[in-house]
C-alpha cells in the first residue's frame, strides 16, 4: 500500500501533516467537520494514501516496539491480539473487541457491533457522506478485526470516533476534538486517542501514548 506520508516522521516538523485536509479552502465556515470527513473518506475509498494521525494510532495500538524509532508495523499489526484473562483481548490494527470479548462479569464486550451502530447513526449527522458504496464496505458486526481490509479498518476508526460524545462536555465538543487532531493538534490527538482507547488509566498505556506523540 502508497501511504501518503511516511509515519515515521518526527511530529512537529511541517511536513507531517502537510496535507490536502489541513487546507483552508477545504473548510466553509459551517461545515468544516463535514468537509473532513468527507476529503477522508473520499482519501480512504479512492486512493492509496492515509492520513498521518491514522497511522500513528495504528502505531501506538499494535504497532509493537518500544517508540516511532523501533515501531515494528509502521502501519500497525492486523494480526495483533491484546491478552485477556476473561476471553479473547481487542484485535487488529487499531484493536477493536468483538463477539468474543468478555468484560470480568461474563458479560459480552463487542466494541466492533458499538461502532457499527455509531456509524448508522451518520446518516443524520452527516447526510450524503454515508452512502450505499461506504455501507457494503463496512463489516459486520459479528466480524473479527483481524479480518479487515485496512479501508475497513480506517473506516470503522473513524465512525466510530464521530458519533461519540464527551460527558459533560457541550455539543460539538467532539467535532472541534477531531477537527484539530486531523490537523496536529498534539493535546487534540490525545483526547480523541482516548476516545478510541476508551481510557487512559493503565500507564503503560500512557507512556506509549507520550512516546509516539510527545506533548513537549
Amino acid at each position: 500500500m502508497s501511504i501518503l506520508l511516511n509515519p515515521q516522521l518526527e511530529l512537529g516538523k511541517k511536513d507531517l501533516f502537510e496535507t490536502p485536509l489541513e487546507k483552508g479552502d477545504l473548510y466553509g465556515p459551517d461545515n468544516e467537520l463535514h468537509s473532513l470527513v468527507n476529503s477522508l473518506i473520499e482519501q480512504i475509498q479512492y486512493t492509496d494514501e492515509r492520513h498521518p494521525f491514522f497511522n500513528l494510532v495504528r502505531q501506538i495500538e499494535s504497532g509493537g516496539g518500544w517508540g516511532p524509532k523501533t515501531v515494528e508495523y509502521p502501519f500497525g499489526n492486523p494480526e495483533a491480539e491484546s491478552k485477556s484473562k476473561y476471553g479473547a483481548g481487542a484485535r487488529g490494527v487499531y484493536q477493536f473487541k468483538d463477539k468474543d470479548a468478555r468484560n470480568k462479569k461474563g458479560e459480552v464486550v463487542n466494541a466492533v457491533k458499538v461502532a457499527r451502530g455509531r456509524a448508522k447513526q451518520l446518516k443524520s449527522i452527516f447526510p450524503g457522506i454515508l452512502d450505499s458504496n461506504i455501507e457494503d464496505l463496512l463489516p459486520s458486526s459479528d466480524s473479527h478485526p483481524k479480518d479487515w481490509t485496512d479501508d475497513q479498518a480506517d473506516l470503522m476508526f473513524l465512525f466510530n470516533l464521530l458519533a461519540q460524545e464527551k460527558k459533560g462536555k457541550p455539543s460539538g465538543f467532539v467535532d472541534d476534538l477531531i477537527i484539530k487532531a486531523f490537523g496536529g493538534d498534539r493535546k487534540s490527538m490525545h483526547d480523541v486517542y482516548e476516545l478510541h482507547h476508551t481510557s487512559l488509566d493503565d500507564k503503560g498505556t500512557r507512556d506509549r501514548l507520550n512516546r509516539f506523540i510527545p506533548l513537549k
